[in-house]
């Protein structure tokens, strides 16, 4: 299922969480990032090839993250 992908994604100013689970339901690895600075969170979808290109941002009305 997982092959080695070495590849580096540009994430928001003040990360403080990193989540990985598969948040569509697909069977494939997916992750999020919580911003602490503008209290976003950033949804990367895996495509099923690991390269995570399609990204979400959702605006978070509390302070700790997911």
């Amino acid at each position: 299922m997982f092959k080695k992908i070495k590849k580096t994604y540009p994430v928001e100013n003040d990360v403080t969480a990193v989540s990985v689970a598969d948040w569509n339901n697909d069977s494939y690895p997916d992750f999020v990032t919580t911003d602490y600075s503008d209290n976003t969170i950033s949804l990367y979808i895996n495509p099923k090839n690991g390269l995570f290109k399609n990204k979400k941002i959702f605006i978070q009305m509390l302070d700790h993250g997911v």
